[in-house]
């Protein structure tokens, strides 16, 4: 996974990763996104599986550890996403509009909104039928 991480970057020709018109920030990045995660899982994963071989106590800590700051960092990101989610919806809208005007530049932002769009078609197209089933249901 680092080393699709690493394919990313090189691939673009961008090795100094600026930030390009739509990405605003080095971490929207979905290659380094994607290299900081498969570090992190390496070093809960490495603490988890040598305290099993060794009985380290001190390894079983720091993969409590990890867990637990894992657990507590996505709960306070979906803390943090309802009391601020106005802001959360604008920086979505601003992302959105910026990704529309440069479609076509970024073959990553290219496939990314492409995915959103089959995703959120396939939602709707299970919400449609359901409502259809909903309703022959209840005129029988």
């Amino acid at each position: 996974m680092h080393a699709a991480g690493d394919y990313a970057i090189i691939s673009t020709g961008d090795t100094k990763r600026t930030p390009d018109k739509v990405r605003d920030t080095f971490l929207n990045d979905p290659a380094v996104i994607l290299i900081v995660v498969v570090v992190v899982m390496f070093f809960i994963t490495f603490c988890g599986c040598s305290r099993a071989l060794r009985e380290n106590v001190h390894l079983l800590k720091a993969f409590s550890f990890s867990l637990t700051l894992v657990l507590f960092t996505q709960l306070a990101i979906a803390v943090l996403g309802l009391f601020y989610s106005d802001q959360v919806r604008d920086a979505l809208e601003r992302f959105v509009k910026k990704s529309i005007v440069y479609y076509r530049d970024d073959l990553d932002l290219q496939n990314l909104m492409d995915y959103i769009q089959r995703e959120i078609a396939g939602i709707v197209l299970s919400q449609i039928l359901i409502s259809q089933m909903q309703d022959e249901i209840s005129s029988v």
